[in-house]
């Protein structure tokens, strides 16, 4: 469990400013006959003072600055809530970030939906916030004693939210610290009533934007952990993981350590698991994935947000979809809650109020991970329940806990191959002692996500013809993902080194890529760069452990037809992505057919040397079995291979599918046997010998040109892909 930190350096606005606020609200302070005195009354009135006007009731929360309590107007007997915050315990910075909350208050009071500011004392000793009273209380708190829950109520509680991020950011205001605490409710019998509460570190944005570093670990928007200038879309980041947690009943992104978090975030890695998100809606995941995406312009805003197809779907519909389930994830999450509340006096001596004025992400994870263990022993201490139990440990958990920089366990060796994102070369273990492969990435701000979200994949991934990673550093200047060395080379190296070459090799060969694409696609993985030189052999006195590699294309896949960025080797290239059409993972069953087509005939399909030329022969299938080294090749191979190479990506074959094939399991190996395909292996051979390799002869492309950005038509798209 990792303890709540807010993460703040210095505020972006000058002390004078609320200074002048400061002086204009307090000459305006007198006994009220009505709440809202305050803010309504003549500059010239003399001052109010908080006690004429109210009485504190019973007090809610206590934190480390101050206490929150119910509070009864003496005149009207309403009842509203009060924050007393303790100006002595306020340094200078802290100070002006209550009269920013002031000034961001006072212009919200239009806004419906939030926890809005009635009347403001202030006295050289405290700030008294009096604000409506949320008599539900906490969303979250109040949805787990709920008996029934669907996917309608979580639809009307996300659409409330997003509306009230659309008119605050109209105004080019930004919340900065949304997550489950800060939702609450106006009703206890109304659980659509929300409303947002916390503006401590609300913010104007700028022209140039913000990059104050503030927020709540899990929920914090992944341009802000890396110090870049950030807008309002940090906020749609933060309401795309409360709406997974009102549909799915966890937060999107956990560990236990908060460098482990941090780089979950970065990388976007999270998941719909599938026993938990089985009768959620694939409009809900839709809308969370453009919510939850690294990159702040290809971010769903809160107007296109309400744009997507789940806030038109039929009540009845929605209705239907029980997510009583997911409540009693809610409880768990309140339970955490309420153990980290326990140690709310004590977090100042944990150091976890100090602010963090760090210059990048790395110093920032190491300032946070340096309070964990002491955390944790504070909270023990004053709950005698330990949280500091080891975490099942995991293929990447070794760097997490030693601590240790890559040089002082690995020692670098000989350069394996070079690549367009890093070079991949053998190292050594020195607590394993063994060789494994190192992929060196230099870190920059461009790559990370992308470098984090391969290592994450990888590490998902658990299956015998899949590449495992070993171990992930992440350095100054350099990432390192450890892999397992396939010292073998790839199937080409196979091909070459048999004495004969039948059909039965080739089979043998496309049904272990079969199995592993298999594996990954049931991960909600697209690989996107399937290939020959992708399949490594183990070693090269073994051609039985062939496993494929190469993940630096990958990508999750949370819903059908959601990928849109053209990466790939071009001569393996998937049809729809040279179309500019949202593609998923049957991308990378057309790639394994253009391999099949490859080890059956020793050459390309598609062979033109103009890419252009290319590329239209791929987009239409141009291609054929007329040459001689198809004569003596079945036509169970064939049709194979004509169901993969479909151009059409909804009538193309699925890994399960072809695993079903009589090519792979209808026919016996005596009979392929038979079939030699030695004519194919010269094919290769002559190809080699003339420095013509096919393992050489394309390089990888990869254009990050985001398209269906227009909303509309990318939600006719999707209405298409799903009545097809």
């Amino acid at each position: 469990m990792i303890p709540d930190i807010n993460l703040r350096s210095q505020p972006d606005t000058s002390f004078a400013d609320f200074i002048k606020i400061d002086n204009q609200i307090r000459s305006i302070m007198s006994l009220s006959e009505k709440p809202g005195a305050t803010l309504e009354a003549d500059i010239n009135k003399p001052d109010h003072v908080f006690e004429n006007d109210y009485v504190i009731d019973k007090e809610l929360r206590a934190g480390s600055f101050g206490v929150v309590s119910t509070t009864r107007h003496k005149k009207t007997n309403e009842l509203f809530a009060v924050k007393v915050v303790n100006r002595a315990k306020l340094t200078k910075k802290d100070d002006e970030v209550h009269f920013r909350e002031i000034a961001m208050m006072k212009d919200m009071i239009g806004i419906e939906n939030i926890v809005r500011l009635v009347d403001i004392y202030i006295t050289p000793e405290a700030f008294y916030f009096v604000q409506v009273f949320a008599r539900g209380g906490d969303v979250f708190d109040r949805l787990v004693k709920r008996k029934s829950y669907t996917e309608l109520d979580a639809r009307v509680l996300s659409d409330v939210l997003i509306k009230t991020m659309r008119d605050m950011h109209k105004k080019k205001i930004c919340h900065r610290d949304l997550k489950p605490e800060n939702i609450l409710l106006k009703c206890p019998k109304d659980d659509a009533s929300i409303m947002v509460a916390d503006f401590g570190f609300t913010k104007y944005v700028p022209e140039e934007g913000l990059k104050t570093r503030c927020g709540t670990p899990a929920f914090i928007a992944p341009e802000i952990l890396v110090g870049k200038c950030y807008n309002t879309q940090a906020d749609m980041w933060s309401v795309g993981c409360i709406v997974f947690m009102l549909i799915g009943g966890y937060p999107p992104f956990r560990d236990t350590t908060h460098r482990g978090l941090f780089r979950k975030i970065r990388g976007a890695n999270f998941m719909f698991d599938i026993s938990r998100w089985k009768n959620a809606s694939m409009q809900s995941r839709e809308l969370i994935t453009n919510l939850l995406t690294v990159e702040p312009s290809q971010r769903l805003d809160a107007n296109k947000s309400l744009l997507m197809p789940w806030f038109s779907e039929c009540n009845t519909r929605l209705s239907s979809r029980d997510l009583s389930g997911s409540l009693s994830e809610m409880e768990r999450f309140n339970s955490k809650r309420e153990l980290r509340s326990a140690v709310t006096k004590i977090r100042a001596a944990a150091k976890l109020a100090q602010n963090f004025q760090v210059e990048n992400i790395l110093d920032l994870m190491k300032a946070t991970d340096e309070h964990v263990e002491e955390v944790q022993e504070k909270i023990e201490e004053a709950t005698g329940r330990s949280v500091a139990s080891p975490p099942r440990m995991s293929q990447l958990n070794m760097s997490l806990v030693k601590k240790a920089s890559f040089a002082k366990l690995y020692s670098v060796r000989d350069k394996i191959q070079s690549g367009t994102s890093g070079d991949v070369k053998k190292c050594y273990s020195r607590v394993h002692r063994k060789e494994y492969a190192v992929k060196i990435i230099p870190t920059n701000g461009h790559t990370d996500a992308q470098v984090l979200q391969e290592v994450s994949i990888m590490n998902h991934i658990n299956h015998e013809n899949v590449v495992a990673v070993v171990d992930f550093f992440e350095e100054d200047d350099f990432f390192y993902i450890v892999m397992e060395l396939m010292a073998g080379g790839d199937v080409f190296d196979r091909i070459l080194d048999l004495k004969t070459y039948t059909e039965k090799d080739a089979r043998d060969l496309v049904k272990i890529l079969l199995v592993a694409v298999n594996n990954i696609h049931q991960s909600g993985v697209a690989h996107r760069d399937i290939k020959p030189q992708n399949l490594f052999l183990e070693s090269k006195e073994s051609n039985s452990v062939i496993k494929v590699g190469d993940f630096g294309s990958a990508v999750r896949v949370h819903t059908p037809k959601s990928l849109n960025i053209k990466v790939g080797t071009p001569s393996y290239v998937a049809p729809e992505i040279l179309k500019n059409e949202p593609y998923d993972q049957s991308c990378d069953m057309w790639s394994v057919g253009v391999v099949a087509y490859v080890l059956l005939s020793g050459y390309l399909p598609f062979a033109q040397k103009d890419q252009e030329k290319k590329f239209e022969a791929i987009k239409s299938g141009d291609y054929t079995f007329e040459s001689e080294e198809w004569s003596e090749i079945s036509d169970e191979a064939k049709n194979l291979v004509k169901g993969l190479m479909n151009t059409n990506p909804n009538t193309r074959l699925t890994a399960s599918q072809a695993l079903r094939s009589r090519w792979i399991h209808a026919i016996s190996d005596k009979c392929l046997s038979r079939r030699s395909l030695d004519s194919s292996m010269r094919q290769v051979k002559d190809k080699q010998s003339r420095g013509q390799s096919i393992a050489a002869a394309f390089e990888k492309f990869k254009i990050k040109s985001k398209i269906g950005l227009n909303v509309s038509g990318h939600i006719r798209r999707v209405r298409d892909a799903n009545k097809t």
